[in-house]
């Protein structure tokens, strides 16, 4: 006999509900019991990486911020600060997602050099970073301002642009540099 929460989870993949809030899902589906305890399960967290892992494979040009969300919003369990790279060719299409740092709890260190040297090896046309704030927080720090100045400035070097950066918080929300008219 199956759990209300491998219910939900079940049905989170079969209905592909996957821009519905954790709340939304469990109100939709009649979920009684504690959302808390709900949430931090193993099962409801492995449920919800198979609906990102499904969902990102969908995306295969960044059109918009919320594309860049949803190839990164695994970031948001996370307890640690990790900052990636997805490398884009001239219509956007993806090249590589790439891992570029782990930090600790409000910080992670990025080598310009590093995040440029993979966009000169796949020839990649633009960028978009990406990084996690894990205290749930999403308004850029100055050292996340500050970095991503640097990366743009460096990469216009080689001519390729970068189009967003991305924090991610928790719960769904995230910051998007570009949205916000700061790129």
């Amino acid at each position: 006999m199956k759990t209300q929460k491998q219910e939900l989870s079940e049905k989170a993949i079969t209905y592909g509900l996957k821009s519905l809030s954790n709340e939304e899902l469990a109100n939709l589906v009649g979920y009684k019991g504690n959302l808390n305890e709900l949430f931090g399960s193993q099962f409801f967290k492995a449920a919800k990486e198979l609906v990102r892992r499904d969902e990102a494979k969908e995306i295969v040009k960044i059109k918009s911020s919320q594309d860049s969300y949803k190839l990164f919003s695994h970031l948001e369990q996370l307890s640690h600060e990790q900052f990636w790279c997805v490398y884009l060719k001239r219509n956007n299409a993806i090249i590589k997602d790439e891992f570029i740092s782990k930090g600790g709890i409000n910080s992670a260190i990025v080598d310009i050099k590093i995040v440029l040297k993979t966009a000169i090896n796949l020839g990649a046309s633009a960028i978009v970073l990406c990084h996690n704030h894990p205290s749930g927080e999403i308004r850029p720090s100055s050292a996340d301002v500050n970095i991503t100045k640097q990366i743009k400035q460096a990469a216009e070097l080689i001519d390729v642009s970068v189009l967003d950066h991305l924090i991610i918080g928790n719960h769904g929300n995230f910051y998007s540099f570009s949205d916000e008219g700061i790129m």
